[in-house]
């Protein structure tokens, strides 16, 4: 209930471009229950996942929003990614606050790959590759640290990485030269 996919409110976003433009607007019902639940049971819980291509919906990385015209540049999708990191960690430290405890920043970057050498990045299916660049993952990081270190001041985030298969040497490899930086 935490993917892009689950919060990012299509809708509402195309009603009001100017508004919407640079940050889209976001619904959380979709999660405010677990949160409910683990803030009134003492639970700690794992966001995931804040950046994934998968689950994040193609109309997102449109200008307008709008699959139909333009992708949205760069410069724009950074925007987009700070702005959507900021709002969702904000919401949930502003009304849970402790009870998210790690975010899985990026999920599965890496591709799955059987040959010789280390594996590449996700490419072909990932439009944060497509429009930003290999560096998403980097600057995902930057914005999660930025706004975990700011909306929790008084208690540590952890910031995860999470992938599948990552116990073969390829895709172990790869996730590794990707995390250097």
């Amino acid at each position: 209930e935490m993917k892009p996919a689950y919060i990012l409110d299509e809708t509402e976003s195309k009603s009001n471009l100017n508004a919407y433009r640079e940050s889209a607007a976001l619904n959380f019902n979709t999660y405010e229950p677990a949160m409910e639940y683990a803030k009134n049971n003492g639970i700690k819980m794992r966001g995931h996942t804040l950046v994934w291509h998968s689950q994040t919906p193609e109309w997102f990385f449109y200008e307008n929003y709008d699959t139909s015209g333009k992708r949205a540049d760069r410069e724009l999708m950074l925007k987009r990614m700070e702005n959507y990191i900021r709002q969702v960690i904000e919401w949930t430290e502003t009304n849970y606050p402790g009870v998210i405890y790690v975010w899985d920043v990026v999920n599965e970057a890496v591709a799955d790959y059987f040959g010789e050498g280390k594996a590449p990045m996700r490419q072909e299916d990932s439009m944060w590759y497509q429009v930003i660049g290999e560096d998403f993952v980097e600057k995902a990081f930057e914005y999660a640290r930025k706004y975990t270190r700011q909306y929790a001041a008084d208690h540590e985030i952890k910031l995860f990485y999470n992938d599948y298969n990552e116990y073969f040497p390829a895709k172990r490899d790869g996730i590794i030269t990707l995390l250097k930086p």
